[in-house]
């Protein structure tokens, strides 16, 4: 198991510290998903790299992880995770909870603001999404256009 850096986001707003923090763990960010650094001016959510270095912990996990039958999460859904992570959140974004599924996938979620977002990514172009809100309700499939899931996302910024 890698070990985690921990570094408290609430004492700094430089986007230059968090940058040098995502750089740092870049080795293990293109391991996990080797397309998803190349774009440099791209802003990431300051907790980016501590939720990749979950993941990376979380692929420990053996088989049967949840006395089930759960099969092991493995590195290509760990790599769809953090890319469909990127792609919707924003540095506002509010930092999700991180969880196995027991068929091999992550699932990032977010309870708050009123909202209840999950996210399973079961691949790169399969995403299960389930928003609830007091206005707004669906549990859809994403298979491409993820533009209703940045709304979402951007929602629960406040």
């Amino acid at each position: 198991m890698n070990a985690v850096v921990q570094l408290d986001w609430r004492n700094t707003d430089s986007t230059n510290d968090i940058g040098r923090y995502v750089e740092g763990r870049r080795p293990m960010l293109r391991r996990l998903a080797p397309a998803l650094l190349t774009d440099q001016e791209r802003q990431y959510a300051p907790w980016l790299a501590d939720v990749a270095a979950g993941i990376d912990e979380l692929l420990g996990l053996e088989a049967n992880w949840d006395s089930y039958g759960a099969i092991t999460p493995t590195r290509v859904a760990a790599g769809a995770l953090l890319e469909i992570l990127i792609e919707v959140t924003s540095p506002n974004t509010p930092r999700p909870v991180i969880v196995p599924s027991p068929a091999g996938h992550f699932q990032a979620e977010w309870h708050e603001n009123g909202i209840d977002l999950e996210i399973e990514v079961i691949s790169r172009t399969q995403i299960d999404v389930l928003f609830e809100s007091a206005a707004d309700s669906w549990n859809l499939v994403f298979k491409g256009d993820l533009s209703l899931l940045v709304e979402a996302v951007d929602q629960l910024s406040g």
